[in-house]
């Protein structure tokens, strides 16, 4: 069972993934929380294999949040998601500042996904140790 947290400070967008993550065998979500200086505490409580950050949360931003996890509890990997398209936030997020990021994605830029093409979880086979 892969253990997934949601931290994303819009409700209609947290309560989304939550909603579409379970119902997806495999796949528990164990945490959700709409700020990011609650993350940490959330997360070393529920130990997720996952933790899906919006990169611009009240409390603290998921660039910071994604430093923390990484130094507290690297075995969770981290998946930062946003709706912004501020080139001065996705440039921050590359491995040089987070080294558990490797490739930094912006649909934006090639016109916009249909949300549900977001929504397909990664099939437990497929899945890096």
């Amino acid at each position: 069972m892969l253990k997934v947290l949601i931290a994303e400070d819009m409700t209609v967008v947290g309560e989304g993934l939550v909603s579409v993550l379970a119902r997806q065998p495999g796949i528990d979500v164990v945490a959700q929380t709409a700020r990011g200086d609650e993350v940490l505490a959330a997360a070393l409580a529920a130990r997720p294999d996952v933790a899906v950050l919006d990169v611009a949360m009240p409390g603290q931003d998921g660039i910071t949040t994604t430093r923390q996890l990484a130094e507290r509890l690297p075995s969770c990997r981290t998946l930062i998601l946003t709706v912004l398209d501020r080139p001065a936030t996705s440039l921050r997020s590359p491995p040089m500042i987070c080294p558990g990021l490797s490739t930094t994605v912006s649909p934006w830029s090639r016109g916009r996904p249909s949300p549900m093409s977001c929504a397909t979880p990664v099939p437990p086979t497929a899945r890096s140790p």
